[in-house]
């Protein structure tokens, strides 16, 4: 147990950029055993890593009541994966024969739990009901808060009841703010709107007293119940559940901002989060792509369980982010500062212009700075910097995904004077790109080339200057992708390495398209996903044993398995997801005894769209999997 509680406490925080998008269907994740069982499972609690997870539950092999359980995700690594959990283990440190649940955790700027705070009840409570409430804790009547502390040596302290917070009534459910300064709580105490509402409480971290709790108010609470609260991992949102506007008293799950004690803008979550049935218990990756969840919807294991989501666009926020630093002269050996004007833009268009302004002195030992501006998270940046008598520069600010808040980022940008050169004729250093016909070798004319970087994510379409040549006027400073489009012809991409002998000499690129025609129909077909998966579905295994029968039948086919994504997220992030889809396909393949050998995969990210990713029916059609007889 003691080589389980120190792994249990080191929680390792994972920031990568990414983004998502509102679809109508989300796709979930459900989980049989070990996670979950015929009996209760609820509350999860994932770690920021996505490693751990911490839950309610009344299976047995526990204290007795509801215990605190603890399990480990073993792919944790893969963070688009199924996750694969170990045998959760009892938290008997803090579970008793009485109630331990409605918990959460406080973790500190390590990224390691620091305080676990729940509800149970007191030694001196008497209950007409069934279950054994002794617990042995000091309290008052009904259900308290408590909150145990992990010491130096890893161990946690015996828990201590918040006389500030706890009432003569139930109050539990607690949530703490990341900064450890916020708790909100659910209690059925006297001066609410309804039954169970939520309530807010206030520590001073000097003294590590609670204030008077107050209620949250009637933007949140309804006549009904509220219960659940979850704070988003900025401190800046709660998430809650409650049964307000429903008929049949079912919870569902909520999102509301919240400052100081103010809340604004509650509003309910979409499918899949919520059900016909009661979806209570959430909490977020500090990563910023799934959420976890409980409910007891039908097809899970018993009671309530605990389910999986990709965190949807509606829900991700934009922050303010400082961009500053230094623009400086390049043209003496010490550099000042100078007068330039920085244009800024984004996806959207132009968002400002800024200044920077002339300071002299040494810079190189201090970060000095002579302009500043605040932009919002969420949108990939490019900044172009001028100033009379230099040569103009560019950068770029991906802030696209889970940046977080109060990010920065300082940027030293030197400027080269502009010199008098002798003009010489300009050379042609023109790439020039053809398309031909697989089959005969033939030229075609009618087309068209479009180029893809990671910059340039909807592609640029090449120019026609010559009867049968497309032209790439200006090579990347980057490696590319060319999709080559033709009437009647399958669609091509071709990958280009910027340090290839085709881009050091200029070499032409010729690319060879197959007739529609030529290509047997079932060649044709194409495998759909929904967003951020790669696992199949019955209906794409029932096509694919179609394929696989083919195959048998035509056994000298060689096949390209094509995986493709929509341009959500960063091109490193897709090619690894384009990568897993066209696995996937290829491992069912060869389990219905087609050999490796005949089947090829290829990671083509968002490099060959079909449908337009401006859109979320055209994103629908970009996420599939394709194939391509290669001889």
């Amino acid at each position: 147990m003691k080589t389980v509680m120190k792994y249990a406490i080191y929680f390792f925080l994972l920031i990568l950029s990414l983004g998502s998008q509102p679809l109508k269907n989300l796709p979930e994740t459900t989980f049989g055993a070990p996670l979950n069982t015929q009996n209760a499972e609820y509350n999860p609690i994932i770690s920021p890593d996505g490693r751990y997870i911490v839950f309610q539950s009344d299976r047995p092999g526990g204290q007795g009541g509801m215990d605190l359980w603890l399990s480990e995700n073993k792919n944790y690594k893969n963070r688009m994966g199924k996750p694969s959990w170990t045998e959760p283990v009892n938290f008997k440190q803090l579970n008793t024969p009485s109630y331990e649940g409605g918990f959460s955790l406080l973790f500190d700027k390590d990224n390691i739990p620091s305080e676990i705070y729940f509800s149970s009840y007191s030694a001196n409570y008497k209950s007409n009901a069934s279950v054994d409430t002794r617990s042995g804790k000091d309290g008052f009547d009904g259900l308290n808060i408590y909150y145990t502390k992990r010491t130096k040596n890893g161990k946690w302290s015996l828990p201590t009841h918040l006389n500030e917070v706890n009432s003569n009534f139930d109050d539990r459910m607690p949530t703490i703010s990341p900064d450890g300064k916020t708790m909100i709580f659910s209690s059925n105490r006297p001066g609410g709107f309804g039954k169970y509402d939520l309530w807010i409480s206030k520590r001073d971290l000097q003294t590590n007293k609670w204030s008077e709790p107050r209620n949250a108010g009637e933007e949140v609470n309804s006549s009904g119940n509220e219960i659940m609260p979850y704070f988003h991992f900025d401190g800046m949102s709660i998430f809650y559940s409650s049964d307000k506007n429903d008929d049949n008293y079912k919870f569902s799950f909520y999102t509301v901002d919240f400052e100081d004690y103010q809340f604004a803008n509650s509003k309910i979550l979409s499918y899949p989060f919520n059900s016909e049935n009661d979806d209570e218990g959430i909490s977020l990756t500090h990563d910023g792509i799934w959420i976890y969840y409980a409910s007891n919807k039908p097809g899970g294991e018993g009671q309530f369980d605990i389910y999986r989501a990709p965190f949807p666009e509606y829900l991700r926020k934009h922050y303010s982010f400082i961009f500053n630093g230094l623009v400086l002269d390049g043209s003496e050996s010490t550099m000042i500062g100078i007068d330039s004007t920085i244009h800024i833009f984004n996806e959207k268009g132009y968002i400002r212009t800024i200044t920077s302004k002339r300071i002299g002195g040494d810079l190189s030992k201090h970060d000095h700075k002579n302009f500043e501006t605040k932009i919002e998270t969420g949108y990939l940046y490019k900044v172009e910097v001028s100033s009379p008598g230099f040569h103009p520069t560019e950068l770029t600010l991906d802030l696209r995904g889970n940046v977080g808040q109060n990010k920065s980022r300082y940027e030293k940008i030197v400027l080269m004077p502009i010199r008098e050169i002798k003009k010489e004729e300009p050379k042609e250093e023109l790439v020039h790109v053809i398309l031909k016909d697989f089959m005969t070798k033939a030229t075609i004319t009618k087309g068209k080339v479009i180029l893809f970087t990671e910059k340039e994510r909807g592609g640029t379409e090449l120019s026609k200057k010559e009867e049968e040549a497309f032209v790439i006027e200006k090579l990347p400073e980057t490696d590319f992708e060319l999709l080559a489009k033709a009437p009647n012809y399958k669609d091509e991409t071709v990958f280009i390495k910027k340090d290839s002998e085709t881009v050091k000499e200029k070499k032409d690129i010729e690319i060879y398209l197959r007739k529609l025609s030529d290509i047997p129909a079932i060649y044709k077909e194409q495998l759909l996903f929904a967003f951020n998966e790669y696992l199949l579905t019955k209906k794409q295994t029932e096509f694919l044993d179609r394929l696989a029968g083919y195959l048998l039948e035509h056994p000298k086919d060689i096949l390209e398995i094509g995986g493709h994504t929509d341009n959500i997220a960063t091109k490193e992030y897709n090619v690894k997801l384009s990568q897993m889809r066209a696995d996937e396909v290829k491992k069912y393949l060869v389990k219905k005894g087609i050999a490796e050998d005949r089947l090829f995969t290829r990671a083509y990210w968002y490099s060959q769209p079909v449908g337009d990713n401006k859109t979320a029916e055209g994103r629908a059609q970009n996420r599939r999997a394709n194939f391509n007889k290669l001889n």
